[in-house]
């Protein structure tokens, strides 16, 4: 009785389309189990690289002599080329999002060969991944793989069919079921992702998203609605992303509205 009370207090907060998309998705993964339905590895496709001006670097969490991770001050060592993606019993699943994240190419300190040798094992790791596969550490780890190979001008066709297929399944998963600061990380990376790859569908799903998204989730006072300054912070983080993008690319001579990106949280 106990469960039954806490499920009704929950589901009567929850929008129609959040409710509606968790009774989609759990339909689909049941009939997709049953065909044995599998996402592809790789999608090859033509990537264009892209300008983007240097942005603030990322506090750094690699330790490339160790081959040790630092996440939520608590450090992780892994054998070389034995990351395990999906360890989620050590810290706990938060701090194994981190690790799938990918934030830390963004650090001052890692070269090019380092980061790279690190995607390639990510992509190796594939048939095993969990964790990762989850629409959010794909979301934000899509912006830092295209930030990074941006930045060292790297063009890999293995690479970046492995991202393809990733931004192909972010679209067949988006999260609608959870909506909020989740949502809008699935659209600032497939704004990164249409660029990339010079994809219409791709810009259309997140420009659509962003703008009613963005209309909700910034107040007239320019905070988020979370009201949480560490929300705010990665809200208006990934504008600037997201503003250094658009100003230094074009796409199809299509310009996305910095006002409607609400630039008052700026």
């Amino acid at each position: 009785m106990k469960t039954v009370f806490l499920y009704f207090h929950t589901i009567i907060h929850l929008r129609p389309i959040q409710i509606q998309y968790r009774i989609f998705c759990k339909i689909r993964s049941l009939f997709r189990e049953i065909i044995g339905f599998q996402y592809p590895q790789f999608i090859y496709s033509e990537s264009y690289l892209i300008t983007l001006k240097p942005s603030i670097p990322s506090n750094q969490s690699y330790f490339s002599e160790e081959n040790r991770f630092c996440f939520l001050n608590q450090e992780q060592k892994f054998p070389i080329h034995k990351i395990n993606w999906n360890d989620e019993k050590t810290f706990g699943k938060l701090w194994t999002y981190n690790l799938n994240y990918f934030e830390f190419l963004n650090q001052e300190n890692i070269t090019q060969v380092q980061g790279i040798t690190l995607i390639r094992e990510y992509i190796n790791a594939y048939p095993t991944l969990k964790t990762g596969l989850e629409p959010y550490p794909t979301s934000l780890r899509g912006i830092n793989w295209i930030k990074f190979l941006n930045k060292y001008q790297v063009q890999d066709s293995e690479i970046d069919g492995f991202l393809m297929a990733q931004y192909v399944q972010l679209i067949d998963n988006l999260e609608y079921h959870l909506m909020g600061n989740h949502l809008l990380e699935n659209a600032f990376s497939l704004l990164f992702g249409a660029y990339y790859f010079s994809n219409e569908s791709f810009f259309k799903i997140a420009t659509n998203i962003l703008k009613t998204e963005l209309s909700e989730q910034i107040l007239a006072d320019g905070g988020h609605f979370e009201r949480s300054p560490m929300y705010h912070q990665i809200v208006l983080f990934r504008l600037l992303d997201c503003w250094n993008l658009i100003r230094l690319n074009a796409f199809k001579n299509a310009i996305l509205s910095l006002k409607s990106m609400n630039s008052t949280i700026l």
